[in-house]
């Protein structure tokens, strides 16, 4: 039996690798021991101060007169406190979203969205309106919202949306949620018409959207 020590520097406890033993035998070509044992494959965890492999010689090869060792480790995993941190904290910093928005009242509603949100943030809609006859684009429906985030775990974020918003009845105002699942972004939202306003103003509009953030 031969002893292999080896040693992994700046390695931790959170760390797991991969670790192979090569060797040279005889002087002639590197290769893959087999016949091992100990602190080798595919789940060494790392921050240990001394590693040992031991090689069962005779069962790989007849006669060895010289043999010069080769320790690789690879790293499969890291769950490092500092570096699941920054994971999460990766999609925190993500805050700007941008949303095609559409919708449904007396008519139907389509435009953009702008959001800039962290804890607190800012919304903006701009939305034309066409009616069910196919009218022309001749009126809007524009909002803006304070937002204040309620959910903040991992890839996932929920946002409560609240504020004042203007269309062709007059103003209103405007309540819903933006929730995003890593990049992906979705909006809901509704807006209640205030009297007095015009006889074809809708009693409820709906409106959602779907975007991304960066």
């Amino acid at each position: 039996m031969i002893k292999i020590h080896y040693k992994m520097l700046n390695s931790n406890q959170y760390q797991t690798f991969r670790v192979t033993v090569f060797c040279s035998i005889n002087g002639g070509l590197e290769s893959k021991l087999k016949s091992l044992s100990g602190d080798y494959g595919e789940n060494v965890v790392g921050g240990r101060t001394d590693y040992l492999v031991l090689w069962d010689v005779l069962k790989d090869v007849d006669e060895v007169k010289s043999v010069d060792f080769s320790v690789r480790a690879e790293l499969l995993k890291d769950v490092s406190p500092e570096l699941v941190n920054k994971s999460k904290n990766a999609w925190s910093d993500k805050k700007i979203y941008i949303i095609a928005a559409g919708g449904e009242g007396k008519g139907a509603l389509w435009g953009p969205r702008l959001a800039y949100m962290g804890s607190w943030g800012v919304s903006a809609k701009y939305c034309w309106i066409s009616s069910g006859d196919r009218e022309p684009l001749n009126k809007s429906y524009s909002s803006i919202d304070v937002t204040k985030r309620l959910v903040n775990k991992g890839g996932f974020q929920l946002h409560l949306i609240a504020g004042f918003a203007h269309a062709y009845y007059g103003s209103t105002y405007e309540i819903g949620t933006i929730f995003a699942i890593r990049r992906f972004v979705m909006t809901m939202a509704i807006t209640p018409s205030i009297p007095p306003n015009t006889e074809d103003a809708p009693k409820i509009s709906t409106n959602w959207g779907i975007g991304v953030r960066f």
